[in-house]
């Protein structure tokens, strides 16, 4: 799958103009058109993303771990604990402006 999912991301090609054959590459750009190629990315790596934009946007940890199939919410909590102590940080932002006097 992660095979398949590189060699469909190496001729994914975002903006430009279509009718280009992209013949001058360069750092993923093509100097012609302005296109940009996708990264190689792993289908873990996907996977991982998903889960972070999940939490990010406030879905319950126990949802992304089903999601993700982890039999265990604290093998979650350890791997996107980064994520969940940004989003603890934002909520306590919030409470600050909230309760702020004057």
């Amino acid at each position: 799958m992660t095979r398949d999912l590189k060699r469909l991301l190496l001729r994914t090609w975002i903006g430009g103009n279509p009718s280009c054959s992209h013949p001058n590459v360069v750092n993923r750009q093509c100097e012609d058109c302005k296109a940009e190629r996708l990264p190689g990315l792993s289908f873990h790596s996907l996977r991982h993303s998903c889960a972070s934009i999940l939490l990010a946007q406030g879905i319950p940890v126990r949802d992304v771990a089903e999601i993700l199939g982890h039999s265990d919410v604290r093998l979650t909590l350890s791997t996107y604990a980064h994520v969940i102590e940004a989003s603890r940080d934002r909520a306590s932002g919030v409470m600050d402006r909230v309760l702020q006097v004057g």
